[in-house]
């Protein structure tokens, strides 16, 4: 797995592990992301704390329906897709982190 990610490897349009449909551009230097649930009412969730740093991608969401808040840190690329941990951040449990795949929308 390529720990180092460049801008172009994250730019585009993923699909994470529970069907998320997440979509990463580029606006002049920054990065933008857009996070919305595969659910049937495609929720816009709220993303802030877009950072790309020394190539590592990272960046808050907050589910407006349930309150939920979680950190997501790119851990770099396996095969084509981005791997990221996720942490809640609303809740002080070990439990509630994990990893996740994002996958081209193809």
């Amino acid at each position: 797995m390529s720990q180092r990610l460049t801008r172009e490897d994250v730019i585009g349009a993923w699909i994470d592990d529970d069907d998320d449909f997440i979509t990463i551009t580029a606006s002049g230097d920054t990065l933008d992301v857009e996070f919305r649930s595969s659910a049937d009412d495609e929720e816009l969730f709220e993303v802030t704390a877009v950072k790309f740093t020394d190539g590592q991608l990272s960046f808050q969401i907050r589910v407006p329906s349930t309150g939920f808040e979680l950190s997501y840190v790119s851990k770099g690329s396996d095969d084509g897709n981005l791997v990221f941990s996720w942490k809640r951040l609303d809740v002080d449990d070990p439990e509630q982190a994990g990893m996740s795949t994002l996958r081209p929308d193809e």
